[in-house]
């Protein structure tokens, strides 16, 4: 329906098509814009769905500060496309220059507004209960698509810390750093990819395990020669070509390049670099998040599937300090520790919130007498 140079995405009723701009097609691109803006209105008219000329817009990304490519011209149904500045997908806010300015300004906008709502209820609610709270209606929009925007610069991530910041100090509790927990979203994401339990398209972006080889003084001290650890660059994108091809597993002695460090966000100047910039995103900070991890994590991840080890590698990278404690049976299980600072009240509204004190064994004695009664009544 549309050329080979678009590269459609859609769900439900959204539609986008995006063009890489070459020199090579920088003269033709527009042309072939209003070909494929022309054959999807012709398809639509032969299938009964109507595409929205006045809803459709265009957006060219690039660093470059001056235009990079004028997009006048760009028609669709006889009315000229719009350019804009940002363009809203899915809950994604792009903006042109992809610095994600535009969509961490709207969630932290939209997280303060359910922080007003949960502070009228402070007064009536403990801490642990705040944190409930908190953690059901306000972080999950703080996180939404994290693991895209989190190389994003620290003035930006900083206006999401400032809310979580706000709830600590209303609701009396300390909740885990944002920072940690887009790290271990990354590593989460990771271990599905390295599983194959993902959707097609992130299957293709999937990192390759390489193996690096550890110092001759630090062998005995290792369980193995090799560390295992996945590599995201465009080598190792063909290497994976060239591995699909000949049909072999492809496991190649890498170091990590210095650039690709995961840095302090406070130290970073305020123009960083191309190198900066990547090195904070989620193909670059890879590698370094991967080192925090233990390697007889990784080496039973290797062994029994990455899947198996998403919850541990997870509560590591976020701090959470697992603590043994026998029950009735004598088994041991582990617990989450969470840091409180404010001791519980006792109100109506904590009463019906905190069932976890309640004896389901009388209240489901209250509940058959109750409706024995009934029944005779009935009768």
């Amino acid at each position: 329906m549309v050329g080979p140079e678009a590269i459609p995405f859609n769900y439900a009723d959204d539609t986008g098509l995006l063009y890489v701009i070459t020199e090579s097609n920088r003269d033709t691109l527009i042309n072939t814009v209003n070909q494929d803006l022309q054959a999807l209105m012709d398809w639509g008219a032969d299938n009964r769905t109507t595409f929205e000329p006045k809803k459709t817009h265009s957006m060219v990304i690039s660093k470059k500060e001056k235009r990079a490519f004028d997009p006048t011209g760009i028609v669709m149904g006889g009315r000229e496309v719009k350019q804009v500045q940002e363009m809203k997908l899915v809950g994604f806010t792009f903006d042109a220059k992809l610095n994600w300015s535009a969509m961490i300004k709207g969630l932290a906008k939209k997280a303060r507004t359910r922080v007003d709502a949960i502070r009228r209820m402070s007064r009536s609610l403990d801490s642990k209960n705040m944190l409930t709270m908190y953690s059901a209606f306000v972080r999950p929009i703080l996180e939404y698509g994290s693991t895209l925007f989190m190389g994003a610069k620290p003035t930006h991530l900083s206006k999401l810390d400032r809310v979580q910041a706000t709830m600590e100090r209303i609701g009396g509790f300390k909740a885990e750093p944002l920072a940690a927990r887009r790290e271990a979203a990354l590593i989460a994401l990771t271990l599905k990819q390295l599983d194959g339990d993902c959707r097609e398209l992130l299957r293709e972006y999937a990192p390759v395990l390489v193996t690096v080889k550890v110092p001759e003084e630090k062998v005995d001290r290792s369980r193995r020669v090799g560390i295992v650890r996945p590599d995201y660059s465009e080598k190792s994108q063909s290497r994976r070509t060239s591995a699909s091809s000949s049909g072999d597993i492809v496991k190649v002695d890498v170091t990590i390049a210095p650039g690709l460090q995961v840095k302090d966000p406070s130290k970073r100047p305020k123009s960083a670099t191309s190198l900066d910039v990547f090195s904070a995103s989620a193909a670059g900070a890879l590698p370094a998040i991967w080192a925090k991890l233990p390697q007889s994590l990784v080496l039973r991840g290797e062994d029994k599937g990455w899947r198996k080890i998403t919850k541990r590698c997870k509560d590591f990278l976020i701090g959470r300090t697992p603590k043994i404690r026998e029950n009735t049976q004598g088994k041991k299980q582990k617990i989450t520790v969470i840091e409180q600072l404010a001791v519980s009240n006792s109100t109506v509204l904590n009463q019906e919130l905190n069932w976890g004190s309640t004896d389901w064994n009388k209240e489901a004695e209250l509940i058959k007498s109750l409706l024995s009664q009934t029944n005779k009544c009935n009768d």
